[in-house]
């Protein structure tokens, strides 16, 4: 009789279990969780790593308009930006003189 192997423990298996298996089951019981939220995990996140995800959700945006960025700008940004704005240029596309607005 040919013997039957499991690649890892499975619940209530008769069959034996091959020791890179028994390997790879005692090492992801050492680390039962992740240091990251991870898409498809099963595993707990630490605390560490939910902070960090989301202090780095943060950066996602900037606080000011920037030239060349592709971040999205914050409303406070945005509403600071344009309240700071002493005047603006705008050129007429079908003149070629320049109309002047002025905030105070």
């Amino acid at each position: 009789m040919k013997l039957q192997y499991d690649n890892l423990p499975t619940q209530n298996s008769t069959k034996h279990v091959k020791s890179g298996g028994i390997y790879t089951a005692i090492e992801n019981a050492k680390t039962p969780f992740d240091n990251a939220p991870i898409s498809g995990s099963t595993k707990a996140v630490t605390s560490g790593g939910i902070y960090t995800a989301i202090e780095n959700a943060k950066t996602l945006f900037d606080t000011t308009p920037t030239e060349n960025s592709t971040k999205a700008v914050t409303s406070g940004g945005i509403y600071d930006a344009l309240n700071n704005i002493e005047n603006i240029v705008v050129t007429d596309p079908q003149s070629d003189g320049n109309i002047i607005i002025a905030f105070t």
